[in-house]
């Protein structure tokens, strides 16, 4: 079992890129253009325009005292943020209202609250980030169809990623492993959320679950997704469907001790509980 906890923490360590923390900037810093960074930041960025890149080129944003928001971005439409380290803030990244962007390769950790804090936000596409040792990986509200997508979500205090009244995602090749250690949290956790593709996420040793679904939770779909060794002692249920209808369940792996091989065929649908 040793070897099995130290390889799920190797993939978490795979995912965290070397960054540079030289101080170039400091204080809130509001950019309108494309922007690449050569040095580190000490204080927030905000996005002050609609489409536009910032490029961090893997320097640090870096805050103080675990307050404020890393990178801000409200009400913007088009904007890209990429290669970003963004640490001891509040919520490492806080996107607000607004739709058809893109965070790519970033990494938001030892934040307080939330590595990604998304409300009211549609259309948006989440690659190749990792979020690690902060409340909760990526949380969202109220935000609709977005992509997330090959993300390493592990090692956060509650659950690695949260959904609430969020419907029409799409949340694929995930890995949400080893979350929820001090607040009896999950892996992947949908509340109130209905109509979400979850497919090809590995979720496993989260303290409570690995996947889920609670509070009217419907008409999910769950494809080929690997739930293993979740629960106190690794006893716990790997999947928990409370309150929720219509949720369908292919192909999926929930399991104890070494996981299994995955087969590539894909059997009929399984039509989920509802629950209590």
């Amino acid at each position: 079992m040793k070897s099995v906890y130290f390889f799920a923490n190797l993939v978490v360590a795979l995912f965290i890129f070397p960054y540079s923390s030289a101080w170039g900037t400091s204080g809130t810093w509001t950019i309108t253009t494309n922007t690449d960074l050569s040095e580190g930041h000490n204080g927030s960025i905000v996005i002050g325009a609609d489409n536009i890149t910032l490029n961090c080129r893997n320097n640090v944003v870096m805050g103080s005292n675990g307050t404020g928001h890393g990178i801000a971005v409200a009400e913007r439409i088009g904007v890209t943020i990429k290669n970003c380290v963004v640490k001891n803030f509040r919520a490492g990244f806080r996107i607000l209202q607004s739709r058809a962007s893109f965070f790519l390769d970033n990494n938001s950790s030892d934040n307080t609250e939330e590595g990604f804090d998304v409300d009211n936000v549609h259309e948006t596409q989440f690659t190749r980030n990792v979020a690690t040792r902060n409340h909760d990986g990526i949380d969202l509200g109220d935000s609709n169809t977005n992509l997330i997508q090959r993300n390493n979500f592990s090692i956060n205090r509650a659950n690695g990623i949260e959904l609430d009244r969020s419907h029409g995602n799409t949340i694929e090749l995930n890995i949400t492993n080893n979350n929820g250690f001090s607040t009896n949290r999950n892996g992947i956790s949908l509340d109130l959320s209905s109509g979400n593709f979850l497919r090809l996420n590995h979720s496993n040793f989260n303290r409570r679950n690995g996947i889920r679904l609670t509070d009217a939770s419907n008409n999910n779909m769950l494809t080929s997704n690997v739930a293993c060794n979740n629960g106190e002692f690794r006893l716990g249920p790997d999947i928990f469907v409370s309150g929720s209808t219509g949720n369908t369940s292919v192909n999926n792996t929930f399991c104890k001790g070494p996981m299994p091989f995955i087969p590539s065929s894909l059997p009929p649908p399984i039509l989920l509980p509802p629950g209590d």
